[in-house]
């Protein structure tokens, strides 16, 4: 299906990114600003630098991350009118070569304004400014983000999903042109930015992006109940984007294949006029490990554990039924991005 970029209702929607006024907190809410950053690494083009960061605050009184504490103080929110909420905010990079896992991972107030969030202890800040954000980690690690293709698949989009009485809501931006400066040196990538807000349990997933060399781009979601075998899939979809259209399936399946280094994922898709096929090949890993007491049941916990892969994309095929005519990484150009997989469940 072929779809067109609005300017306008892009820029309204980036607006939106610190507005929390639409959103009925309650217990076990759970707000996050996750940021993923892929530039250039000399040293082996294909497999890019990566940094990810996570602003977060949740609707709890006490939860662990990675073995850190956190007693959120809610009443920073009540005396500042809002504009003040305690949280986190968490960070890896891989820096081409070494994975710096935790390379962030603070309990820290979350100071908002119209058109920014920022951190004091640790020096963090994401804004907006006219079209663009800015973003800083640390004093030595800023990037500048826009949107430079402009497709529907870069189109920022802003969902909400209510089910059983639970419900999220979703605004991402699948691809942004990124320039920045890493201690002293200039880079240039791309990146993807979600804002989520979470009034229900925590399922585990399997999630990706990829951004090709010539300009397409894929992600693939699926909710699953398992480990890795014995799955109920209750949300499930790939979207790859090629030459000005997007073409969505909804019947996939996801195979994890263990390695000694790293595993890597077999994903595959059909309908009745395309299928999908593709191997997503890890080079790095890290987690996020999240423990909470479950009311009523002490000391008993629940617990989340949400890996994140860089990865790259292998044996890609896509297979038009009806002309017989196949796109494949010749096509594509190189495919960099994270593969994502979570475990358990988080109440």
């Amino acid at each position: 299906m072929e779809h067109r970029f609005n300017s306008k209702r892009a820029f309204e929607i980036q607006k939106e990114v610190f507005d929390m006024s639409k959103t009925t907190p309650r217990k076990g809410s759970w707000w996050w600003w996750f940021f993923l950053f892929m530039f250039n690494n000399p040293k082996n083009p294909e497999k890019p630098r990566q940094l990810m960061i996570l602003w977060s605050t949740k609707k709890d009184v006490e939860i662990e991350c990675n073995d850190l504490n956190i007693v959120l103080n809610h009443d920073l929110e009540r005396t500042s009118g809002g504009k003040i909420r305690d949280g986190a905010v968490a960070a890896w990079y891989y820096d081409g070569e070494k994975m710096h896992h935790n390379f962030l991972r603070h309990h820290t107030p979350l100071c908002f304004s119209k058109h920014g969030l920022k951190t004091e202890n640790p020096d963090t800040e994401l804004s907006l400014k006219g079209k663009k954000l800015f973003v800083k980690v640390l004093k030595g690690i800023n990037f500048a983000l826009s949107l430079k293709e402009l497709n529907q698949f870069t189109m920022p989009t802003h969902n909400s999903k209510e089910m059983f009485g639970f419900n999220y809501k979703l605004l991402r931006m699948n691809k942004l042109n990124l320039t920045g400066v890493v201690h002293g040196k200039r880079v240039k990538g791309s990146a993807y930015f979600q804002r989520v807000f979470l009034n229900a349990p925590a399922l585990p997933w399997y999630w990706g992006i990829f951004h090709f060399k010539k300009s397409a781009a894929l992600t693939y979601f699926k909710i699953h109940m398992g480990r890795i075998t014995g799955e109920l899939p209750l949300k499930k979809d790939i979207e790859f984007y090629f030459k000005g259209k997007i073409h969505r399936i909804f019947d996939i399946k996801i195979k994890r294949i263990e390695r000694e280094d790293h595993p890597f994922f077999l994903v595959s898709g059909e309908n009745k006029t395309e299928k999908i096929s593709f191997t997503v090949e890890t080079y790095s890993d890290s987690w996020w490990k999240f423990r909470k007491k479950i009311k009523g049941v002490l000391p008993a916990k629940s617990t989340f554990t949400w890996h994140e892969y860089p990865a790259t994309i292998k044996e890609f095929e896509f297979i038009d039924k009806k002309t017989g005519k196949k796109i494949t990484e010749k096509d594509l150009g190189v495919g960099i991005g994270n593969a994502e997989q979570s475990f358990g469940v988080l109440i």
